[in-house]
Order: C-alpha cells, then structure tokens, then sequence
C-alpha cells in the first residue's frame, strides 16, 4: 500500500521539506516592518501623507476614501465633529427639550404687570382697575411664585383667596393647575374675574367664583372638609391675616404638604412658626413681601 503521507525529508538543497501552510523558519529572518517613530507622529497628529510612503493597514484617517480632498489627495484629519453624525452622542431628551432660536423669537416679550408671564397664556393681557388704591400682583413676584411652587401647582387645586381680578389664579391655570378657586368680597372684583376667565376661554369645570369674605369662607371650607394644595393669600387693605393664620395652622382648608402663602406689606413680620405651618421662605420686592408656609 502506497503511504500516502507527506514526505518532510530534505530536498536537493538540503532544506526540509514544509507541508502545505507551514510556516518556515525563514518567517523568523524576515527585517523588522515596524514603522519609525515619525511615521506613527504623523498618523495622530493629522498631518498629510508623505509623498512614496507605503500606506500602513493599521487605517491611518489620511488614507480613507472617504477623507479625501475635493482633488483626490489624502487630507489633514477632520476635527472630531465632522468625522461623526451631528445627533451621534446627543441624546433625545435634550434635543427635544433644547428650545430653537424660532421658538426664542416666538416667545412674547413681558413687559408690563397685565401679562400672564409663563404657560399656555403667557403674553395675554388680563383686564383690570385703573385705581390708585387697587393693587395687583407684579409680574416679578408672580414669576418668584411659580419658579417656586411650580410643581406644586400643576394638576393641583389652587385657592386664589382676595383674588382681585385673578391674576394668581390664571397665571396658575395657565401653567396647568386642575382646579382654581376665586374667592373675593368684591362683587365688582368677581365681575371682572369672570370676564377674565371668559376672554381666556377657560372651561367651568376647571373654575369656580365666589363672592364672599375670606373669614366666613374659611369657616365653610371647615363645614365641608375642603382642601386646597396651595393657598394664597393676596394683599388687600385691611390685614386680617393673623386671624386666617388661626384657621389655617389648625388644617382648616390644606392639608398636610400644602404651601400656604401670604402677601403682605413689608413692614409687617409675620411669625416663623405657627401652629402646624412652618415658614420656608420670604420673598421681599420694596414694600411688598410674599411669605412661604407648608403645613406639616
């Protein structure tokens, strides 16, 4: 029987014979092809290709078809912008929540205290009293407010108590509050309210207008077990505030995490701590002052 095994003996020069894909001593002779320090300071820092260099396997960026210049000849690297899709790395929540210049130009410019300043309505104007003594909320406070309870307010029932024309209450509608409640003794004060509401086509169910005095509404909220999540409490000329802070530090109309907040004269301190309301902050503009309770 024929042996049909590769012969390995040596050959006529004396060499071994190797078999089919053996690799030879001879591969260990081979001169080093490492390239000189040069050539690899060339691959990273971006510099064009020598001319006659042999090209290298190792994917230097000057040698990508896709690098080339508008004349064919290997170009400098790109900068680290260009060499990836613009959205690559940016992730989609911020893209989308990122605002474009069109939606900065679109934005109204709030220039006076009639404007609602943020949310659906934000640039409308509100119709009031051109009274020296009537005074509305101003926008730099109404935007402290809202920077501050705005979580609290979304979804939430809001209490507008001395609303005035209801500036509060529909700047806290426009930012998404579920229920507003407008209480004022003013039957003119309602009156516009109303008005208000119907210019900014603001649905019933999301509203409600009372024309009655902060006291005995308090009172009645306490009948019926009614709460609010914030309270506010605007200023007016007459400061019964003491006697609403009874009512209120006892539960009558929050509950436990409300914000209560009074607007009052700056130059009327108001108690740090008071029965179940603890203050959290004070937020002073001139004469003005809007004092932050949370019922715990």
């Amino acid at each position: 029987m024929d042996d049909k095994r590769q012969d390995n003996s040596p050959d006529s020069e004396g060499q071994p014979r190797r078999r089919p894909f053996e690799r030879g001593p001879e591969r260990a002779s081979q001169p080093d092809r490492s390239l000189p320090s040069s050539y690899r300071t060339a691959r990273f820092t971006g510099t064009p290709r020598a001319e006659g260099r042999p090209p290298h396997r190792g994917g230097r960026p000057d040698f990508n078809p896709g690098n080339r210049g508008g004349d064919g000849q290997p170009g400098t690297r790109k900068p680290f912008g260009e060499r990836r899709g613009p959205n690559k790395f940016q992730s989609k929540t911020f893209s989308k929540n990122k605002p474009t210049a069109e939606d900065i130009a679109k934005k109204p410019r709030i220039f006076s205290d009639r404007q609602i300043t943020d949310g659906k309505f934000i640039g409308k104007k509100i119709e009031t009293l051109d009274l020296p003594k009537f005074k509305t909320t101003s926008r730099r406070l109404r935007e402290v407010f809202f920077r501050i309870l705005g979580k609290k307010v979304m979804g939430r029932r809001f209490l507008d108590l001395k609303c005035g024309v209801g500036t509060m209450g529909i700047e806290a509608l426009s930012r998404g509050a579920g229920l507003v409640t407008f209480v004022d003794r003013s039957a003119r004060m309602i009156s516009i309210t109303r008005k208000n509401l119907e210019t900014f086509e603001i649905k019933a169910g999301h509203t409600e207008t009372l024309e009655i005095e902060a006291m005995p509404f308090l009172k009645k909220s306490e009948k019926a077990k009614r709460k609010w999540d914030v309270v506010f409490i605007g200023i007016s000329e007459v400061d019964d505030s003491d006697e609403m802070l009874s009512f209120l530090k006892r539960g009558v109309a929050v509950t436990k995490g409300s914000a209560v907040v009074i607007e009052h004269a700056s130059a009327l301190a108001l108690p740090e701590k008071t029965g179940r309301l603890r203050r959290r902050k004070i937020v002073v503009q001139g004469d003005v002052t809007m004092t932050f309770y949370e019922f715990k």
